[in-house]
């Protein structure tokens, strides 16, 4: 019963000894640089146009058409599969403590099957939370490259408007 109570306090300080930032910092997007009127800015995985929020949809519809679309979706991608992964390491600690209660309750080692299950199911958690944190993490530069590449496709594309020689004959000239 002790070797089983210095376990379980083992794992349970584990998971918390290997964050290395316990004090986390909020930012608020209240005020950032607008570059050009209808440029985007991306804060995070949020994208703003003008200082109004967009969502998804719209940034989408906005990046049409262009390579910024498939590096924005994939940035939304890693971070719905990040979040999906972190969802499973909750999902081992629950499996395994349930599965070692409808084990038979053999001692296995000097420890109750719940025990053994439970500490696999945190030690599941544990590599689940860093791969889930590290997809979001990465995500939001993803986010950030496509809106700078969009923000680099829009502004190179103009538009020409000159007066000049046409196949009609004179008139005013538009160039792409």
């Amino acid at each position: 019963m002790k070797k089983s109570i210095y376990l379980v306090v083992l794992l349970l300080f584990a998971m918390p000894a290997m964050a290395q930032n316990t004090e986390t910092e909020l930012f608020y997007p209240a005020e950032y640089a607008i570059i050009d009127v209808g440029m985007l800015t991306a804060v995070g995985r949020q994208v703003y146009q003008n200082g109004v929020r967009l969502t998804p949809d719209e940034v989408r519809g906005l990046m049409a058409g262009t390579n910024a679309l498939a590096m924005y979706n994939a940035g939304l991608r890693r971070n719905r599969n990040g979040n999906i992964i972190l969802l499973s390491g909750v999902g081992a600690v629950a499996t395994g403590f349930a599965v070692g209660f409808l084990l038979p309750h053999d001692y296995v080692l000097g420890f109750h099957p719940a025990v053994i299950t439970t500490a696999l199911g945190i030690g599941v958690a544990q590599y689940t939370t860093i791969t889930g944190l590290v997809l979001k993490g990465t995500s939001r530069g993803i986010v950030r490259n496509a809106v700078d590449m969009h923000n680099q496709n829009a502004h190179t594309s103009s538009v020409e408007f000159n007066f000049g020689f046409t196949q009609n004959g004179i008139g005013m000239v538009v160039r792409f």
